[in-house]
């Protein structure tokens, strides 16, 4: 019984010294509304096992992409290096409308994917999202709580042992963005990057938000022109006709 207790003690010890996370997401949003996505994470073994492994977990995040045709899978990696197990996910939608609806509350219709279809912990690394239109521009609001992969922190590592890791969170936007809570931008305003050291986001849930404009196709504005020219020509007719009536 002492060996089993020591061994079983051993066992807790190595999972809270090698349960550290680390993870980068990288979104790219088109003035059509398409995107993609690229994202990378280091996560501890024992959430890799938590998923059945890495088989089980692969066909987990396939058959999550196959069930929605606007947004396709285009490289999948898992692998083990040390303690941690590395996941890279890079996918492609066809409109954001499409991807916001994967994290819709209401229930899903029958053969449509939805971010519960995927495994726990995965549903934690991805949060809360909230993705409306409000006339013309797109509110994003994102909320995640990394503790809840640890057990709402009941297994996790120890503030030295948080040190040096972080999540990152990168947005490039077609326009320029009307407000936002990012910790750094580039690109002329047009890339917001939010960095969070893990041991601050274990205390409390990050929260990522920013609003834009949505951008016009190119042939509005010659069409405005046109219909503005219409208007112009139209007025001073009625006017001329006016005139010769009185």
């Amino acid at each position: 019984m002492k060996r089993l207790l020591s061994f079983i003690a051993l066992v807790a010890v190595s999972m809270l010294l090698n349960s550290c996370l680390d993870g980068k997401e990288e979104y790219w949003f088109e003035a059509n509304g398409s995107g993609r996505i690229q994202s990378e994470y280091r996560l501890p073994g024992f959430a890799i096992a938590s998923m059945g492994g890495e088989p089980e977990l692969r066909n987990k995040i396939e058959a999550f992409f196959e069930k929605e045709p606007s947004i396709t899978l285009t490289k999948l990696d898992i692998a083990a290096q040390g303690a941690q197990t590395i996941l890279h996910v890079e996918a492609q939608f066809d409109s954001i409308r499409d991807f916001a609806k994967l994290f819709e509350s209401k229930a899903a219709v029958t053969g449509e994917a939805k971010a519960d279809d995927l495994p726990e912990p995965l549903q934690n690394l991805l949060g809360d999202f909230d993705i409306k239109r409000q006339g013309l521009a797109v509110h994003f609001d994102r909320s995640i709580t990394p503790s809840k992969l640890f057990g709402q922190g009941l297994l996790a590592p120890s503030a030295k042992q948080l040190d040096g890791h972080q999540l990152q969170y990168i947005m490039h936007l077609p326009t320029l963005p009307t407000e936002h809570n990012a910790h750094q931008v580039s690109n002329e305003g047009k890339t917001l990057v939010w960095n969070f050291a893990l041991k601050d986001a274990m205390k409390q849930p990050i929260k990522t938000n920013f609003r834009t404009p949505i951008p016009l196709p190119w042939w509005i504005w010659p069409l405005l022109a046109v219909i503005i020219f219409a208007c112009s020509w139209l007025l001073r007719r009625l006017l001329a006709i006016g005139k010769k009536s009185a």
